[in-house]
């Protein structure tokens, strides 16, 4: 069981298809950044164009550890991340 919370703007077609495979209600309630920050773990995921750079920089600098999504699209500073130092990678399908 996950108890989670989006922290953008999310989308009634995803809400419906992760509750059509998976079996979840995900909540429309949005978290602020100081509220996502009191969170042990943090989860970076990203769409068709790879993760939010914004996104990932704020989860960056927060408590915690993050899951961040690798993809094949990267932004400028990905090249600076180390893997197992700064984020766990991860596929998330």
């Amino acid at each position: 069981w996950i108890d989670a919370k989006f922290s953008g703007k999310t989308l009634e077609d995803f809400h419906k298809m992760l509750n059509k495979f998976i079996g979840v209600d995900i909540s429309t309630d949005k978290m602020t950044s100081y509220e996502m920050s009191k969170y042990r773990y943090q989860i970076d995921l990203g769409g068709g164009g790879g993760t939010s750079w914004r996104g990932t920089l704020t989860k960056l600098q927060m408590p915690g550890l993050l899951f961040h999504h690798v993809t094949p699209t990267v932004d400028w500073f990905h090249k600076e991340m180390k893997e197992w130092i700064h984020y766990i990678p991860g596929e998330f399908l």
